[in-house]
């Protein structure tokens, strides 16, 4: 969809992906009818390999999927590392369930908070009618610890869920990669069981080196647990496998700016931002970037932008109310504490988020009070506390470094040169 609306040559596509083929497509469906057209075109000359029309119904949904799979392969003359022919992985007999699943997958994808949500329903639909689906019940996993990383749902009742999901997908099938990835992720974020993760995230990607979301958060473990350089290696694999994502381009560009290689992380975060130009976490880390660069006026406009695009998420409220407190603007960062009060009222905020207005004001010890409810409510991003924006003023308190330890991180303290 990038380039539907790009006035850009097969040339130019082919080089911003770093790609030698381009499979071109199109998929209607009229009720239970499917039409799949598809071209392949060799990048270099723009050579037409093939071109064909695939008719079918829903009912025939695999098998379509496995009839277009081997041609590209035989146009492309692929070479099979096990076996003489592609062999489609079915995970589900029902078709209903597989679209269920694959619109779950669309929202996913968009990697938002409230797409998070919107997938959750979807995959929830696709395990009903098929309790044996077991791709589902792993994206279902996912979905839950991916919607606590935006602290709107309480981290417990994330846990439950996403655990009773990935443990039913590894049940169900232990060979199946994703299944894996979710448990990563939950001994990541929930556990902080550190070796677990590592263990989880090498053996998912050993069974499927092919997958952009595994890479993604491998990434980010490995940047919290100060391994830049390796960090970089996976958030490059996610947009080898997927260069026109936003999110893996902006990851990036944050775990460059953690290294402090101010550069390249500007260039990232803009190329995320203009890949999707109403990206929140975008604008958030960009304003990270400027408070880094000791920019906190552009770091504020940039957070001003992130609570607009997100619709006011909790989050950025506290980053913007981090950035009015450190820049003296007193008002505004306690209207931001009256906001997020409220919001608490109606459903979950995490105490993360409130801590960072509190130290951007200097209110040390309410910063800390907030942060000791933060680790007893086992919030999924607290194991990143070492390198999390908003709390750079109260880094080299004893208190800080204690509870470092106490999560099962090696305490570490950057000194930004400006």
């Amino acid at each position: 969809m990038y380039y539907k609306k790009r006035d850009v040559t097969i040339e130019n596509i082919g080089r911003e992906l770093g790609v030698g083929y381009i499979l071109e497509g199109s998929v209607r469906r009229q009720r239970e009818k499917i039409r799949i057209a598809a071209n392949l075109i060799r990048v270099e000359d723009q050579t037409q390999l093939w071109s064909k029309n695939f008719d079918g119904t829903m009912d025939d949904i695999f098998m379509l999927q496995s009839n277009v799979a081997n041609l590209i392969a035989e146009a492309l003359a692929v070479e099979l590392l096990q076996g003489t022919h592609l062999t489609n992985r079915i995970h589900t007999p029902d078709p209903q369930a597989y679209e269920e699943y694959l619109t779950g997958r669309f929202f996913a994808h968009k990697g938002t908070e409230e797409n998070w949500q919107k997938a959750i329903g979807f995959y929830e639909e696709a395990v009903r009618i098929d309790p044996g689906f077991a791709l589902a019940y792993a994206a279902l996993s996912h979905a839950y610890s991916a919607w606590a990383t935006w602290h709107t749902i309480s981290p417990k009742i994330a846990y439950d869920k996403a655990k009773t999901a990935a443990d039913e997908a590894f049940r169900l099938n232990p060979n199946l990669a994703d299944a894996h990835s979710a448990l990563a992720f939950i001994a990541m974020f929930f556990e902080w069981n550190w070796k677990k993760a590592e263990e989880q995230f090498r053996l998912a990607l050993e069974l499927n080196p092919s997958d952009g979301e595994t890479y993604h958060f491998y990434g980010h473990y490995l940047l919290f647990m100060d391994r830049d350089n390796e960090s970089i290696e996976a958030f490059n694999n996610a947009l080898r496998i997927d260069p026109l994502s936003a999110l893996h381009r902006n990851c990036m560009g944050n775990t460059y700016l953690q290294n402090e290689e101010f550069v390249l992380a500007e260039s990232s975060i803009k190329k995320a931002i203009e890949l999707s130009p109403e990206l929140h976490v975008g604008y958030y880390v960009l304003g990270l970037l400027r408070e880094r660069q000791n920019k906190l006026e552009e770091a504020i406009l940039a957070w001003e932008k992130a609570v607009q695009y997100s619709d006011r998420l909790p989050t950025y409220l506290g980053a913007l109310g981090y950035g009015y407190g450190k820049a003296g603007r007193t008002d505004k960062a306690y209207e931001i504490l009256e906001e997020l009060e409220l919001k608490s009222r109606d459903g979950y905020v995490a105490a993360m988020d409130i801590s960072k207005v509190y130290a951007g004001l200097g209110n040390t010890d309410r910063a800390f009070e907030l942060l000791e409810e933060t680790y007893s409510n086992r919030d999924p991003w607290i194991f990143g506390l070492k390198v999390a924006p908003g709390f750079d003023t109260i880094r080299d308190d004893p208190r800080f470094l204690d509870l470092l330890r106490r999560i099962g991180v090696e305490p570490w303290i950057k000194v930004w040169n400006f």
